[in-house]
């Protein structure tokens, strides 16, 4: 036990908005618990819909909603688990913070890579929509799983020197370990998101030029107005979608990328992290899981679709 206690001292989790509130500093500030306790409503409610939306729909039951369905449950988990036990920790209850930190690192590592295979999914799905159904369908399970197992397998990794005595060595691993799974789980993400929406954006622009050129031609010798409607629709349907890609990645990374570099800062000791601003970045990580449950819910037309018939 006093391993533990001497390695629960130094900062163990990767990410600072997790280190702060299990942390021995004192939070005072009420605008941090009462904001953190109404973004775990929104979390417990957006994400519970959405789940159950997907589950009790059959015409919700394809490959891209079987992807956004491991997100929402992802992200509940992350309702459970991290504020919750933020809250009972600091308030109610003397918990052991090391655990702690590897339990929040486990789901919120899973929610981050279920983002990301659900990224990937819609980019093979607009770049190869000849052979999705042969590349990817057949292998969706296999990508959920990994999406859980891997990260999972990555945050337990720390209880191999945990009950080791502690010293020079095993804190100097620590913090290795530490800068790697910032890496892996935090930059590079956000660098996945990028790319791959980047990627998203520029094919579907294509694809809008494309078609309104073919419909142009078509219709070069016609004054009709009905191609003329069709541009416009395809042209709106390709805004639109580019309108929630848009969406979800300018919040996924502005959440993540301010995230890591304070914990890139307080890490390396590049420099001090206030506490006010460690607060204000854990809010806006707390955010994202709720954020991500709009998003599906209101701009994706299918959910949306259903959504409206419990009205």
């Amino acid at each position: 036990m006093e391993q533990l206690q001497s390695l629960s001292k130094a900062p163990t989790s990767t990410n600072i908005s997790i280190d702060i509130v299990h942390s021995s500093k004192s939070i005072t500030s009420p605008w941090y618990w009462i904001s953190a306790a109404l973004i775990e409503i929104l979390i417990l409610l957006a994400n519970g819909v959405l789940a159950a939306l997907i589950i009790k729909s059959s015409r919700l039951h394809y490959s891209a909603n079987w992807f956004i369905l491991s997100l929402a449950v992802s992200d509940l988990f992350f309702g459970v688990v991290v504020i919750p036990s933020s809250m009972m920790c600091r308030v109610w209850l003397s918990c052991n913070n090391a655990v702690l930190w590897v339990l929040s690192d486990l789901v919120v590592y899973v929610s981050i890579a279920n983002v990301c295979v659900m990224s990937l999914d819609r980019l093979a799905a607009v770049e190869f929509p000849m052979r999705y159904q042969i590349m990817v369908v057949p292998r969706v399970k296999l990508w959920i799983i990994l999406s859980w197992v891997v990260p999972a397998i990555v945050s337990v990794v720390p209880f191999g020197w945990m009950f080791v005595k502690s010293g020079a060595a095993v804190l100097q691993i620590n913090k290795i370990f530490r800068a790697v799974q910032l890496l892996v789980f935090e930059l590079v993400p956000c660098l996945i998101m990028i790319v791959v929406h980047g990627r998203i954006f520029a094919i579907r622009r294509k694809h809008c030029r494309q078609i309104s050129l073919q419909l142009f031609h078509l219709n070069a010798a016609s004054t009709d107005s009905i191609h003329g409607k069709r541009r416009e629709r395809a042209n709106y349907r390709a805004k639109k979608f580019l309108g929630v890609t848009a969406t979800l990645v300018s919040f996924f990374v502005s959440c993540w990328f301010f995230s890591a570099v304070l914990t890139s800062c307080d890490h390396f000791e590049i420099c001090e992290v206030s506490q006010d601003a460690q607060l204000a970045t854990s809010l806006l990580v707390y955010l994202n899981p709720a954020v991500n449950a709009f998003i599906c819910l209101f701009m994706k037309a299918d959910i949306r679709k259903e959504l409206w018939k419990l009205f």
